[in-house]
């Protein structure tokens, strides 16, 4: 059962007054303009009447220590719909990273804000002085904390300590207390500088599907931050870096490719490392690993690096006879960002045509099922709103509508009738509802029109008609009618639908 705040003043009450009172449902936690005292005997009994969770975490700290925290818990919680077990960890794990000290709350409370309107469940609270935020989400129908977010922002000038002194205080160390947060799907942390070198292998997340990583500092491919990102997260299905170092980005990309028994090797559908300095030999090199390492990786985010050119290494190795590991592309690698190399800025090409043509081998090479290369389009962009070159722009459409997926599947595999005729509106309606698709579009296009003014186009699904249709035995009538005339024994005449 989940302990939330109305079970904690259930027992406060029946302790202070012998009953509850009819008010206790109207209590919404950190609003209330009194804050609630709580007497040692008081916090003990809410320890008691919770989670055996709480119980556990709690159950090292002095009598004093658990007085002041629950004081601080009971009247900080944003309101009844979060759970009072789930949020006494978040604050007990802030404290221990040296982010909040609840010996030293004004009042006795963290003022919590809802930072989407009282409609939304997701709550955010602010310590300037120590440069620091926190902010998590809520599941709608249990009250479950799902998404944890730190932030550590830059110092503080009017703060009291020095540059070398605050990461001292903050951030100490991931507390492997979060382990005990059973509903947590994402956790994201920026400027957790420290957490990389002094990570707690124990903190085990087994339902954490999205872990993104901000500004980072990992002084070796040893870091116990990579052991225990490939051993305690199974449910992972994002990860995300951004502001690595040259080095911490090699760090990584060496890991990766060489430890084995990745946990989440199956479940990982996304890795986005953003201004990590990739370069074109990492980008190879994590390309060349895909289809072994991660074989269901649907998109790679390689936004904001250094990729020069797309001179197509990857075919002259996978041609070359000479070489001792051939190239196998990812057959499910649909998306792959490289907005903000260079490779995407025609001003640093030389021989655009020379790229261009590059490119188009390149997706060739990659399956055909490249669709989105990260360029962006919306209503924020204003002069820079610029497309694709156009010939790349007809093959990323091509792709998106199902050139490998459906035509070049059919033609390996000499199975005409792969795809049901019955599907094919539904494949032709979607292939041109979704064809904005190749581009990455901003949040204000989305928020203002939704899909009205995203560019939709029939290109990919004239292919697909005139490649994976057309030309199909059972959709020719002639073809239909003698199929019919032999496997019929009367001499009706077939009347054409």
């Amino acid at each position: 059962m989940v302990c939330n705040l109305l079970s904690v003043y259930c027992c406060l009450n029946h302790g202070r007054h012998g009953s509850s009172s009819e008010d206790d449902n109207d209590h919404d936690g950190g609003d209330s303009d009194d804050p609630v005292i709580l007497t040692m005997a008081e916090a003990t009994a809410i320890i008691a009447r919770g989670d055996s969770v709480v119980k556990d975490t709690l159950y090292e700290m002095s009598d004093e220590d658990r007085e002041k925290l629950m004081t601080v818990c009971i009247n900080s919680i944003p309101n009844n719909e979060v759970s009072f077990s789930d949020f006494v960890i978040v604050i007990f794990a802030l404290s221990k990273m040296g982010i909040i000290d609840f010996h030293n709350v004004e009042n006795g409370r963290i003022k919590f804000n809802n930072i989407y309107g009282s409609s939304n469940n997701h709550y955010c609270f602010s310590n300037f002085h120590y440069g620091a935020h926190c902010s998590f989400t809520t599941d709608n129908n249990d009250g479950r904390i799902i998404s944890l977010s730190i932030f550590i922002d830059s110092i503080d000038p009017n703060s009291d300590f020095d540059e070398y002194d605050l990461p001292a205080i903050i951030c100490r160390s991931l507390p492997e207390e979060l382990s005990n947060l059973p509903n947590l799907q994402s956790l994201r942390l920026h400027n957790c500088s420290n957490l990389q070198n002094k990570f707690p292998i124990l903190v085990k997340l087994k339902q954490l599907k999205k872990l993104a990583v901000f500004a980072s500092q990992i002084e070796s491919a040893s870091s116990p931050f990579f052991t225990w990102l490939v051993k305690e997260l199974p449910s992972l299905e994002e990860l995300e870096f951004v502001g690595m170092r040259r080095n911490e980005t090699i760090y990584f990309f060496d890991f990766l490719c060489s430890v084995d028994g990745v946990c989440f090797k199956d479940t990982l559908k996304c890795l986005r490392m953003v201004h990590c300095n990739v370069d074109g030999e990492m980008f190879i090199k994590l390309l060349s690993s895909i289809n072994s390492r991660l074989p269901n990786l649907s998109e790679l985010d390689l936004n904001w690096n250094e990729i020069q050119a797309i001179q197509p290494p990857i075919v002259e190795r996978n041609n070359n006879d000479d070489t001792d590991t051939e190239f196998v592309p990812s057959k499910q690698l649909y998306i792959l960002k490289l907005e903000g190399n260079p490779i995407m800025s025609k001003n640093v090409i030389d021989d655009p045509e020379q790229e261009q043509t590059a490119m188009l081998s390149f997706l060739t090479t990659l399956n055909n099922t490249i669709y989105n290369l990260g360029r962006r389009k919306g209503s924020y962009i204003g002069t820079g709103n610029v497309g694709y070159d156009p010939n790349i722009e007809y093959n990323l459409r091509i792709n998106h509508a199902g050139r490998r997926r459906i035509i070049e599947a059919t033609t390996v595999s000499g199975d005409e009738r792969s795809l049901s005729l019955s599907m094919w509106p539904t494949v032709l309606v979607r292939g041109y509802e979704n064809s904005y698709k190749i581009y990455d579009w901003d949040d204000d296009t989305e928020e203002n029109d939704g899909n009205k003014s995203k560019t939709k186009t029939a290109d990919g699904v004239y292919d697909l008609f005139r490649n994976g249709l057309v030309g199909r035995p059972d959709w020719n009538w002639n073809y239909r009618v003698d199929s019919k005339r032999q496997q019929s024994s009367s001499s009706d005449v077939i009347q054409r639908p």
